[in-house]
C-alpha cells in the first residue's frame, strides 16, 4: 500500500545481508507495517528487539502493529516500554493515550 516492491526487496537484500543488525530488521518490520503485512511486521520488530532491545523506535513500531493485529494489552506494553526508554516520545505517548481510550471504551457498558 505506502511502500514500493523496490523498498521491500532492498530492505530483504539488508536483512539477509546482515541478519544481526536490529536497524535492517526495523526497517524491514515498517516498511512491511505499511503495507499492511502485520503479522511479518510484528516478526521483525520482534526480532529487532531480540537483537538490541534499547530503540524505544521499535518498541512504538511493534505497538502499533500490535494495536492493529487487535492484540490491544500487548501493544499498550510496548508503548509503555518505548516511553521508558524515551519518555519525550510523543508518538508513542499519543499511541498509549489513544490505545487506553479505546481499551477503555470497550469495558464501558453499552
Amino acid at each position: 500500500e505506502n511502500s514500493s516492491p523496490e523498498a521491500l526487496a532492498l530492505l530483504e537484500r539488508a536483512v539477509q545481508a546482515q541478519p544481526g543488525l536490529a536497524e535492517a530488521h526495523h526497517n524491514l518490520g515498517v516498511v512491511l507495517r505499511l503495507s499492511g503485512r502485520l503479522p511479518e511486521a510484528r516478526s521483525e520488530f520482534e526480532t529487532a528487539l531480540r537483537l538490541d532491545a534499547r530503540h524505544p523506535r521499535t518498541h512504538e513500531q511493534l505497538a502499533f502493529a500490535l494495536a492493529s493485529l487487535g492484540r490491544l494489552r500487548e501493544a499498550e506494553r510496548y508503548f509503555a516500554l518505548a516511553l521508558e526508554l524515551d519518555p519525550s516520545d510523543s508518538v508513542a505517548r499519543e499511541g498509549l493515550d489513544e490505545l487506553r481510550r479505546v481499551v477503555q471504551s470497550r469495558q464501558r457498558p453499552k
